[in-house]
């Protein structure tokens, strides 16, 4: 029975008892702890609070903590960085190099955390590499999502939440319990999301853009079969089928084709305003309202997921066994405008097509000990799989006369031949297997001091069975039309070999059909990574609420195969694999709780060495490079702070500082690495805060809430680039109210409103001048939403 108190104590993520209002169970260490006590950097959220804070997917992760970012270059690939350490690949074989996690499973395809958060328990952020427990890909960190699981015994319980507000937003959650006898129980849990458009599509007439549905469900049972057994069986159904979010454009050329546009300079760009610029079919595509944008092709974005995960906890006596196997089956659909319309809104300019599709099995066993005493271990067997077939294509609209091709003016010098209406694509198999012991100890030297070491070894092998390359003629295809793995081939069906002579120069001098209608099956080496990652530390119980830390540790991300679509003998540009990188991190913090446990406060100060860091950048002359920087350092420190004095008040305030900087930028002759140069997604500040107020009335209650969030000042890229490579600060205040009432305040009445001040924002900016004449940034809506929500708890 002693096994399964760990599981158990899952649930009391949210409890705030009357003698530790700031008590919040986590097992960031694959054991309940409270999170004070655990020496790690972190922050974990439970699933009232997610409520309360609108935090409803994970790009709402930067509410909770600073030094949080989201890294992207586009809508449908979003990934966490913390303290600067993520990824700004967009490829579906770009993983993240922060870990994401749903019940201890990992979430290996990019696009899942698009479905949403619903009936969760908690949200756990651990903050620097996490190899010793979590494995690969955790150079920066592990974000994990712990759904409410079923309980036994007592009555069918859950709640029911709906949502309305502007823009026809429809918000729907339910989660229940349903008790089935002494030894099994059921939690079926389901969300809906719906949204009218935020935008308004110039390119259509000023039509309302950008509409969301999405929908969820999850089924979990647990069977305990008897005291010392407790097995959980959970299967989830996900898609979204939404309009994809739109970049907002500036025309770096003029209309009579000369190269910049009247008034522009080498200085950041102002994508609120009219610059006079067009791209390069000559179309205006600036707008000086944030909420008009140009938008053509297919608009879809389109994913389903499904999957199972069986978990088994069997208590040995003074040792637990766990084991966890699971399934999960995921395809994606989307298209990226990134030039707005041609010479008429029937035409485009250069639209990026993605049809893919992943499969996932893995499988964790584990040993850990349960019993009393100054020593607790862990070890365990990592197995992972992954088949996925990846589709991308590039597509450019026709040659209007004017600078270039469709947009392609690059390709049109390097090919020699004119891209117009033409796309060139990649279709990719791939396959990943990834083998992986660990094992963890910690050691009570005394009552007051631990040491822990752990230490992980990786076998990570990645092939590429096959990848299908080449140009297709595009002119028959319908501005709108998907532009799928299916009509690709369809379209390159009986086409010439692109290297004719299959010598591997793509240089030019031999013969080859660069730049024209070609297809060619290619068969990269694989790619086989065999790293050690791991952690040592010491903490010091310097009092019963106070405790000091510090750790040395090492994590990985592994390389990755190039499959770019404009990467092989279609185009001439060099295929260029990217190769593992590594993360060496040393903390020091400090926990503590004050005033009778009423006043938490933590503090660290870290350093990190990254070396190879993965990176994707535009050469201006040679088009798209994978990267890998030979060394980065990256500092800095972080507070938090957590109030409950009592009386309904409670406060947070928590800050970071991040100062980075690329330490060798190598020999990379096209200059997209500077040394000194800061790393992009890393805002030297940052900071968050929350005060909320609950009012007894009558026996009933009344909260009322105001959390707010900064983003300083951050680099887009590795390098100083004109007009794009500066991300401006950013303030959100958000505002709620609640009142509760009815019998154990069951019923909760509330509105809100976030993004109080309309603050608009660039994600990220590219600069396609050579190739859509246009340069792009990723906004967010810029819109203040606000709105009513019901919730009853049964």
């Amino acid at each position: 029975m002693a096994a399964l108190v760990p599981v158990l104590a899952m649930a009391q993520a949210d409890g705030q008892g009357a003698d530790a209002p700031n008590e919040i169970i986590v097992t960031a260490q694959k054991r309940a702890q409270n999170i004070q006590d655990v020496p790690i950097t972190m922050q974990a959220i439970g699933g009232e609070q997610l409520a309360q804070r609108g935090i409803q997917s994970a790009y709402d992760i930067p509410k909770i903590a600073p030094n949080i970012t989201v890294s992207t270059q586009g809508a449908a690939n979003r990934q966490i960085a913390i303290r600067g350490v993520g990824t700004n690949d967009f490829f579906g074989n770009a993983t993240g190099s922060v870990g994401v996690y749903m019940d201890e499973v990992t979430m290996s395809a990019p696009y899942l955390t698009n479905l949403g958060l619903y009936d969760l328990d908690r949200v756990e952020v651990l903050r620097g590499p996490q190899n010793s427990l979590f494995g690969r890909n955790t150079t920066g960190g592990a974000v994990n999502y712990i759904s409410k699981q079923p309980e036994l015994g007592g009555d069918v319980d859950g709640f029911v939440r709906l949502s309305y507000g502007n823009f026809n937003r429809i918000d729907a959650e339910t989660g229940f319990n349903v008790p089935l006898g002494d030894v099994a129980a059921l939690r079926l849990a389901g969300m809906f999301q719906h949204s009218d458009g935020m935008w308004h599509n110039l390119a259509d007439g000023g039509a309302r853009y950008g509409k969301k549905n999405r929908v969820s469900l999850r089924g979990t049972l647990l069977l305990e079969p008897s005291d010392n057994t407790r097995i959980t069986l959970n299967a989830h159904y996900g898609q979204e089928d939404s309009q994809i979010d739109p970049f907002r454009f500036v025309g770096l050329r003029a209309p009579s084709g000369s190269i910049f546009a009247p008034g522009l300079s080498p200085r950041q760009l102002d994508f609120e305003g009219i610059s006079g610029g067009a791209n390069s079919q000559g179309r205006v595509v600036d707008t000086s309202r944030w909420s008009d944008v140009y938008r053509v092709g297919d608009d879809q974005q389109y994913i389903e997921a499904y999957g199972f995960y069986a978990k088994l906890v069997q208590d040995l006596g003074d040792v637990s066994l766990t084991s966890i196997t699971s399934y999960d089956k995921s395809d994606v659909r989307f298209t990226y405008d990134l030039g707005g319309p041609g010479a008429t809104d029937n035409d485009i300019t250069m639209i990026n097509g993605n049809d893919q599709s992943f499969k996932q099995v893995s499988e964790e066993l584990r040993l850990q000990s349960t019993g009393k005493g100054p020593l607790r271990w862990i070890a365990g067997f990592y197995y992972f799989h992954e088949s996925s077939l990846l589709g991308q294509n590039m597509g450019f609209g026709p040659f209007n006369g004017g600078i270039g091709a469709g947009g392609a003016a690059a390709l049109l010098l390097l090919a020699g031949d004119a891209y117009s209406n033409q796309a060139a694509f990649s279709i990719a198999r791939l396959k990943n297997k990834v083998l992986s012991p660990y094992g963890q100890i910690e050691y009570d030297i005394s009552r007051k001091v631990t040491v822990s070491f752990g230490l992980r070894y990786t076998d990570d092998k990645k092939r590429a069975p096959s990848l299908f390359v080449g140009n297709v003629g595009t002119g028959t295809l319908g501005r709108d039309q998907f532009r799928s793995n299916e009509v690709i081939g369809s379209l390159a069906g009986g086409l010439p070999l692109c290297d004719l002579d299959r010598d591997g120069n793509l240089a030019g001098g031999t013969p080859d059909n660069r730049g024209k209608p070609c297809s060619q099956i290619l068969l990269p080496d694989d790619i086989r990574a065999k790293e050690w990652g791991g952690k040592a530390g010491i903490d010091f119980k310097l009092a019963d609420d106070t405790l000091l830390y510090a750790s040395a540790s090492r994590g990985f991300r592994s390389g990755k195969h190039d499959i770019e679509f404009f990467h092989g003998p279609q185009t001439g540009f060099a295929r260029k694999d990217q190769q593992v990188e590594t993360l060496d991190a040393f903390e020091v913090g400090l926990k503590s709780e004050l005033f009778d446990r009423s006043l938490v406060l933590n503090a660290a100060v870290f350093y990190y060495i990254w070396k190879d860091q993965q990176f994707f950048d535009v050469n201006p002359n040679t088009g798209p490079v994978f990267i890998n920087v030979p060394e980065s350092q990256l500092k800095g420190a972080e507070v938090e702070l957590r109030w409950n004095p009592g009386s309904g008040f409670s406060a947070q305030l928590s800050g970071g500082y991040l100062d980075s900087e690329v330490t060798d930028a190598g020999t990379d002759p096209s200059g997209l690495v500077q040394k000194g140069h800061a790393l992009p997604f890393a805002p030297k500040y940052s900071a968050n805060a929350l005060v909320a107020k609950e009012f007894e009335v009558g026996g009933e209650k009344l909260r009322l809430q105001a959390d707010l969030q900064y983003l300083g000042k951050s680099k887009g890229f590795l390098r100083d680039v004109n007009y794009v490579d500066a991300i401006g600060s950013s303030i959100f205040l958000n505002t709620r109210a609640t009142w509760s009432f009815g019998a154990d305040h069951r019923y909760d009445l509330s509105v809100y409103a976030t993004n109080l001040t309309g603050q608009t924002r660039c994600e990220y900016k590219r600069d396609l001048f050579a190739f859509s004449g246009a340069a792009y940034c990723l906004p967010n809506s810029g819109r203040t939403l606000f709105g009513a929500e019901a919730r009853v708890k049964f």
